[in-house]
C-alpha cells in the first residue's frame, strides 16, 4: 500500500482541507532554529514551540507520525563545538519531550549522536543528503538510519538502481514525487548550503534569500519548456510504476504551499489518477502563503538589508516581481499548460530507453513530446514578457547591479 508524507504549511485551515486517508507522516520545523534546515526561513510559516506541540499531538490524534526536520547540509562545523552541540542537543531534547515520532537529518554525525542519544526517535536521512546507490544506503543504514528520501535529482529516474536499492535493504525508502528538478542537477547540494545558512538563529545571513540557484533555474527552465519534460516528477498515474520497483512511500512538497494548494495536490496522488494542467501539482507562485499580500511584504523588507544590497537599487528586483504576480498565467501556473493525461506511457518510454544513463545526444523523443504536448497558454508576447523579467533578475544579480 502507497503511504505519503505531507508538509506542514502551519495555517489554521490546515487540518480541515486536507484529506490524510493515505498520509502517514507529516514534516515540518520552526521558521529558525540553530542547526537549520533545507528551506530558507523567509518563505516559511513562524509556527510557536507551543504551536509545534499542539501539531505533534494533532498528528498523533489522526494515527500519524511527526517528522521534524533538521536537515541542514552545513551548520558551519559548529556542531563540533562546545556551543554548537550544546544548542542542538537542547533543541533535540525538547522535540523528545514533545513527543516529536522523527527526525530528518543530513550529517553523518548528527545521525550518529541521534541514534546513540535519542534512540525513542527514528531517523529520516533527507535528500539533500544525496542518497543515490545501495552502498550509500547501506552507510547510512549501518550508522543508525531507519528510512532515506533518496536523491530526487538522481534517483527519480534511476529505475535499475531502485530496484537494486529495494531488493538488498530493508530500510524503508521514499521518493519526492512534485518537484521539477533536473536530473542530475549540480546546484542541489550548493542550494542546500545556502538554504542552511538562511534559516540558522546564529548565522549571520539568517532570513536573507537573494537566492542565485532559485533564480538561475527559474530563470532557465522558465525559457525553456523542454526542461519541464525532462525534470524528474512523479506523476499519481506513475506511481504504481515504483510500486512494482520496490518503493510505496512518496513526499510531496512544499511546506510553504497554502493548504488548498495542498489539498488539491494530495488528492490527486492519493487518487493515482489527475485530469487537468500538469503543472496544478507542482508549487508555482500562486500557491504560496509568504506571496499573499502581508507575508509579501514582510519577506521583502528581510530581504532587502542595507548590509547586503544596496536598497535603492532594489527598486528593479521589486518592480519584476510585480509584474510577474500580475502575470496570470505565470502566476498560477509558469504560464505553461500540460495535459496530464497526456503524459501517459512517458515514464514507461524513459524506462524503456534508459535515458538516465544515455546522452540526449540524437534522441529527440523529448523535444518531440514538448512540441506535442507543451502549450504555452499566457501566449508566446507574454511568455516572452514573463521570461525578460526574470532574466533581468539574474543579470543584475550576476552584475552586482543590486550591490
Amino acid at each position: 500500500m502507497i503511504h505519503f508524507t505531507m508538509p506542514l504549511n502551519w495555517q489554521d485551515d490546515y487540518f480541515e482541507l486536507i484529506d490524510f486517508n493515505q498520509v502517514s507522516e507529516v514534516y515540518g520545523k520552526l521558521r529558525e532554529d540553530f542547526p537549520g534546515g533545507g528551506k530558507s526561513s523567509m518563505a516559511q510559516a513562524e509556527p510557536s514551540r507551543q504551536e509545534v506541540a499542539r501539531t505533534v499531538t494533532e498528528a498523533h490524534n489522526r494515527n500519524m507520525e511527526f517528522n521534524y526536520l533538521i536537515n541542514s547540509t552545513c551548520i558551519g562545523n559548529m556542531e563540533l563545538t562546545r556551543k554548537g552541540y550544546k544548542q542542538i542537543r537542547k533543541l533535540l531534547d525538547w522535540l523528545s519531550d514533545i513527543k516529536v515520532d522523527r527526525i530528518t537529518l543530513a550529517l553523518p554525525f548528527l545521525v550518529e549522536m541521534v541514534h546513540k542519544q535519542y534512540p525513542n526517535f527514528k531517523i529520516n536521512v533527507s535528500t539533500q543528503a544525496g542518497v543515490n546507490t545501495l552502498e550509500s544506503v547501506k552507510y547510512w543504514e549501518d550508522i543508525g538510519a531507519n528510512a532515506i528520501t533518496l536523491s530526487h535529482v538522481d534517483m527519480n529516474r534511476d529505475f535499475k538502481e531502485l530496484r537494486r536499492i529495494a531488493e538488498n535493504t530493508d530500510i524503508e525508502l521514499q521518493l519526492i514525487a512534485n518537484m521539477t528538478c533536473k536530473r542530475r542537477c549540480p546546484y542541489s547540494t550548493l542550494h542546500g548550503n545556502f538554504n542552511a545558512h538562511s534559516s540558522q538563529t546564529w548565522a549571520k545571513t539568517n532570513r536573507y534569500n537573494m537566492d542565485y540557484y532559485f533564480i538561475s533555474c527559474l530563470a532557465r527552465n522558465f525559457s525553456d519548456p523542454l526542461s519541464i519534460i525532462k525534470s524528474n516528477w512523479i506523476r499519481p498515474e506513475d506511481l504504481s510504476l515504483y510500486e512494482s520497483l520496490g518503493i510505496n512511500k512518496f513526499k510531496i512538497v512544499e511546506r510553504g504551499l497554502t493548504s488548498r494548494a495542498l489539498a488539491k495536490i494530495i488528492k490527486a496522488y492519493a487518487a493515482r489518477s489527475y485530469t487537468g494542467n500538469f503543472i496544478d501539482l507542482f508549487p508555482t507562485m500562486s500557491k504560496y502563503v509568504y506571496i499573499e499580500k502581508q507575508n509579501f511584504m514582510r519577506s521583502v523588507k528581510e530581504l532587502f538589508r542595507m548590509s547586503y544590497v544596496n536598497i535603492f537599487k532594489m527598486k528593479d528586483v521589486l518592480k519584476r516581481w510585480e509584474e510577474l504576480k500580475k502575470s496570470k498565467h505565470y502566476f498560477e501556473d509558469l504560464g505553461i499548460y500540460i495535459d496530464n493525461k497526456s503524459l501517459d506511457g512517458v515514464l514507461e518510454e524513459f524506462m524503456r530507453k534508459d535515458c538516465l544513463n544515455r546522452s540526449c545526444h540524437g534522441c529527440d523523443y523529448c523535444t518531440k513530446l514538448a512540441k506535442e504536448r507543451v502549450t504555452i497558454a499566457s501566449g508566446e508576447a507574454q511568455h516572452q514578457k514573463d521570461i525578460k523579467n526574470l532574466q533581468a533578475v539574474l543579470d543584475n544579480l550576476i552584475s552586482g547591479a543590486y550591490f
